[in-house]
């Protein structure tokens, strides 16, 4: 029975005092050393992504296990780099796109013009407010 006892108690040493700390510096060393992978280019090969039918879970078209950064959606690519809204219409012409930005610039001009508006009302707010305060100091 001792000869078990002493048998136990070495391997517990060289596990609390050897292999404990040498986990411990591997992991400082594969986190402290390990690089971010460049995420690669995305290409629309014609093998990739054939579905049949679509997935039962979420849309239909993401993976159960999807990564947003790491996995593409076919066909437009990374969800970062494409506007899932726009699947399936039809391509923005220059007409429409000056039509749009157009109006953008109208938007524009009202807001900037609505802003000034509120910029002079709080200074003249300011202005009465300093002078009330003026006029309550001299009495």
């Amino acid at each position: 029975f001792l000869a078990i006892t002493g048998h136990s108690k070495l391997w517990q040493k060289i596990s609390l005092f050897g292999v404990l700390p040498l986990i411990a510096i591997l992991t400082l060393l594969v986190f402290s050393s390990r690089a971010e992978e460049e995420r690669l280019e995305f290409k629309n090969y014609p093998h990739m992504y054939k579905r049949s039918k679509p997935f039962w879970f979420r849309d239909g078209n993401r993976t159960a296990f999807h990564n947003s950064y790491f996995n593409a959606l076919p066909p437009g690519g990374y969800e970062d780099e494409i506007d899932e809204s726009t699947i399936g219409q039809d391509p923005e012409s220059e007409k429409d796109k000056k039509a749009r930005l157009k109006e953008f610039e109208k938007v524009v001009k009202n807001w900037r013009k609505h802003s000034s508006k509120r910029d002079n009302q709080l200074k003249k707010e300011a202005a009465a407010a300093e002078k009330e305060s003026r006029k309550q100091e001299a009495q």
